[in-house]
């Protein structure tokens, strides 16, 4: 049996996992590792590939395919047994990111083209500030939105978080 350090577990599922990934056309977003020893659940979020640059006439992503994180899934679990990761009990949980992941990189607002989101910039105070708007264009070092005032770019090296706002 091989036992890693639990610092590196998230590394070595993400390893594992980024090949699969690819192959079905998505990618690793996180991979968490939580629980006690015996009882471990190891989270991992996939989405669809966001190509960049993205404007608002393309297509945006529609998300991930539920067949491809059943594929992964299955995939993923059957590597970690043979290579016997884990000492004990597992349970391997995959899925798409929700509404709340927050929006950090270029893919994560490319994935979100033509969706509402609310941008907080490094030291807004996300109670009372930001910019909120639709995702109009995606660069790999600004995101445009259209908001009430005109468009508004915003570097993504300014972007401390993004999250998307329901329409309700």
């Amino acid at each position: 049996m091989t036992t890693h350090d639990d610092g590196h577990v998230p590394d070595l599922v993400r390893d594992i996992a980024e090949p699969i990934a690819e192959e079905l056309g998505v990618e690793v977003l996180d991979v968490q590792l939580t629980g006690p020893h015996g009882r471990r659940l190891i989270r991992v979020v996939a989405d669809v590939i966001a190509p960049l640059p993205a404007v608002a006439h393309e297509q945006p992503a529609a998300g991930v395919d539920v067949d491809a994180i059943a594929v992964l899934s299955r995939r993923l679990g059957g590597l970690l047994d043979d290579r016997d990761v884990f000492p004990g009990s597992y349970t391997l949980e995959v899925s798409s990111p929700g509404v709340a992941t927050p929006l950090t990189r270029a893919q994560d607002f490319a994935r979100n083209l033509g969706r509402d989101v609310r941008v907080i910039r490094r030291g807004d105070d996300a109670a009372t500030t930001g910019v909120q708007g639709t995702v109009t264009a995606v660069a790999d070092d600004r995101v445009t939105l259209a908001t009430d005032d005109g468009d508004t770019e915003v570097r993504l090296a300014d972007i401390d978080h993004g999250t998307v706002v329901l329409p309700w």
